[in-house]
């Protein structure tokens, strides 16, 4: 008998205690739902605060990694509506899908390129030009200048006509 008396008293005992954490696990399910909902929170205002990517808008590529391009080579740039990009590398027209990503990211699909050959300088620029274009830049639009920062360098481009 006396030790039912000390099983009950055991088990009272237990459940008190167990009260006090039920509690402290709700407080903090409670608290880890509204983190959650603030970092959702966050990442939409971030992306409210993304730019829009150029659509429909020629660009000239003025230096890549602080140089011009070699005499005799053009390399443009223009994304349309539908997100298919064209424009010369230096020696080639290329095209390919490419549309902005998160964070202000620029993704490509595979180039489609002509088969012209040029001499060794715009070759070896066009070849830069279109993996500095093909390696996910971040890209950044002030006024009439459009910036792709990529790993190897910057790209800067000014509007065409």
């Amino acid at each position: 008998m006396k030790h039912l008396r000390l099983l009950i008293a055991a088990a009272a005992c237990g459940m008190i205690a167990a009260e006090p954490v039920r509690a402290q696990s709700a407080q903090d399910t409670a608290r880890a739902r509204a983190q959650k909902i603030e970092q959702q929170r966050e990442a939409e205002r971030k992306r409210a605060l993304e730019k829009r990517f150029p659509v429909n808008v020629p660009w000239v590529l003025e230096d890549m990694g602080g140089r011009r391009p070699p005499a005799g080579a053009e390399a443009t740039l223009r994304v349309d509506a539908t997100f298919r990009a064209a424009g010369r590398a230096g020696c080639n027209n290329f095209s390919a899908t490419m549309y902005p990503g998160r964070e202000q990211t620029l993704l490509a699909g595979p180039p489609a390129l002509t088969k012209r050959t040029c001499p060794a300088p715009i070759m070896a620029f066009e070849k830069a030009y279109l993996q500095a274009l093909y390696s996910r830049p971040n890209w950044d639009q002030v006024g009439d200048t459009l910036t792709l920062k990529t790993r190897s360098g910057v790209l800067r481009f000014r509007r065409g006509l």
